[in-house]
């Protein structure tokens, strides 16, 4: 049984005590009324089958509907479930007490209404305020309609009985209602005080364990400190033992710590006069250093300006070449013309030739004509004399040209070498100017530094002086500290003592914790 219970209730493990407790009775009542459904058709079977035609729908449908409830019950549904059992077992009690109207009308008051009063206590337990008084209407107006619809059949002896009996159902279903909201009511008010008794118990219960785990915690950290106190105060004692003896190393180490810091305070001297010097030569460079950057920069301007001439040269000097180009290619023409000249110049002294013969064929009628041919072959010889001189010139002229092209060529080449040069002279001008210029800033920076230095110099200069004087102070509270650590050893023995007492307190307590605790 306890395991089909965990089966079916087990959507309700999370749910409240209350709620656990009665989805659990449901369920014991649905197996209840199952039982019972079953025993009563078995009985009937063996006793008086006839009465199954009325019973047995009746209890069937009961039986069924419980199985019905269990599984929805088991699927988390808690009222529903309950709700729909008590209307199920309500409405058969009242199909079974109509059915007895027509066979034993006189019966009806002594049999199924008793049930339906249990049914308003189940009601009471398993379903809201509601439900019940609904359900207790339902059945005062079922036993009121059945007296009227059953009173026109029975005997005057039955009718008074019946009379009784509706009245005393009525009443009677009226008290159980208000006697079983009264006892929901006391239960439920109960309940919720019980549960705010029970939450302020938890709460204090809390506060209780906290306190007794904080008290336990307490104890145990008391006694890991007292054992620490102990450690610490045997440790403390014999490091004061040692201290005392360290004193006096410690005092003779100060003074030769003083002695040095004598021959320090001595060399910071000597080394501030030796950074003076050094800045006054950084000083010294910086001038230096800014005059070959001006110069530079001079020389840069210089050289950028003689580029920019030899650029001008090197153009006027490729215009230059460009233009003998051209007077050696009007040399040429002008040879072509010569050429050109020089032939007709021989046509024509073929032509006085031949003239000259003419003349001579004509005898004394040609003399005129053959001088006049004499003459023009002598213009033509000396023509073709003066163009060979001119063709002689314009050659000279042409090699005269040609070597001033190639000397032009020579010089735009070392020209353009000059430049380039120049430019490499610039450039290397750019970068000494750029290093000037680094260096420059180098320069600025190492003099600030120097000065910082100098001035941490004076700053540790000042301080040497200044720890001597504290190493006097210091070997004074030694002194007076070696007095003290005597003192502190007689101390620490005295709480080495109480911190073994300490412990045993703290065992003690643990003990009475636990005590209290179980």
């Amino acid at each position: 049984m306890a395991r089909l219970a965990e089966s079916f209730l087990s959507r309700y493990r999370d749910a409240s005590f209350l709620k656990q407790k009665l989805s659990r009775a449901l369920l014991y009542f649905c197996i209840f009324l199952c039982t019972v459904g079953s025993l009563v058709i078995l009985a009937s079977l063996l006793i008086n089958p006839t009465a199954l035609r009325t019973t047995g729908p009746v209890v069937g449908g009961i039986i069924g509907f419980s199985v019905a409830a269990m599984l929805i019950l088991r699927a988390g549904y808690y009222n529903f479930a309950a709700n729909m059992i008590v209307c199920i077992t309500t409405l058969a009690l009242a199909l079974g007490a109509v059915a007895r109207v027509p066979e034993a009308p006189h019966t009806i008051y002594t049999s199924s209404f008793y049930y339906l009063m249990v049914v308003i206590v189940m009601a009471t337990l398993f379903c809201t305020r509601r439900w019940v008084v609904g359900l207790s209407a339902f059945i005062v107006i079922l036993d009121i309609g059945i007296f009227f619809f059953t009173r026109d059949r029975l005997d005057p002896a039955a009718l008074q009985a019946s009379t009784s009996g509706v009245i005393h159902i009525a009443f009677s279903a009226v008290f159980i209602t208000i006697l079983s909201q009264l006892i929901a009511g006391i239960f439920a008010s109960a309940l919720r005080r019980l549960r705010g008794e029970f939450r302020k118990s938890e709460e204090q219960v809390g506060i209780i364990e906290r306190l007794f785990q904080s008290a336990k915690d307490t104890s145990n950290q008391l006694a890991v400190m007292a054992q620490e106190m102990t450690a610490s105060s045997v440790t403390f004692s014999e490091t004061s033992h040692t201290q005392a003896a360290s004193v006096e190393e410690i005092t003779s180490a100060i003074e030769e710590i003083s002695s040095g810091m004598e021959l320090m305070n001595q060399g910071s001297r000597d080394q501030a006069r030796s950074l003076d010097l050094l800045i006054s030569h950084m000083e010294e460079l910086s001038r230096i250093i800014d005059d070959v950057g001006r110069i530079a920069g001079d020389t840069m301007e210089q050289t950028n300006s003689t580029s920019t001439e030899a650029r001008a040269g090197e153009e006027s000097v490729r215009k230059m070449n460009g233009s003998l180009g051209k007077i050696v290619e009007s040399s040429r023409d002008i040879r072509n013309i010569i050429g050109i000249i020089d032939d007709i110049s021989d046509r024509i002294n073929l032509l006085s030739l031949n003239a000259a013969i003419e003349a001579a064929r004509a005898g004394d009628a040609g003399r005129g004509f053959a001088v006049v041919a004499d003459e023009i072959s002598k213009l033509a010889d000396q023509t073709a004399t003066s163009i060979g001189e001119i063709d002689k010139l314009i050659r000279s002229s042409n090699e005269e040209i040609n070597k001033g092209m190639n000397d032009i060529m020579e010089v735009t080449a070392k020209i353009t070498g000059v430049i380039e040069r120049v430019n490499a002279i610039a450039d290397g001008m750019n970068r000494i100017f750029e290093y000037v210029r680094k260096q420059a800033d180098v320069n600025l920076q190492v003099s600030s530094q120097s000065a910082r230095v100098r001035n941490k110099s004076n700053e540790i200069t000042g301080g040497i002086s200044e720890q001597k004087i504290a190493l006097d102070e210091i070997v004074r509270s030694i002194s007076e500290i070696n007095g003290t650590t005597l003192t502190m050893v007689s101390e620490s023995d005295r709480i080495a003592g109480d911190s073994r007492k300490i412990t045993e307190m703290s065992g003690r307590l643990e003990g009475t914790i636990n005590a209290v605790g179980k």
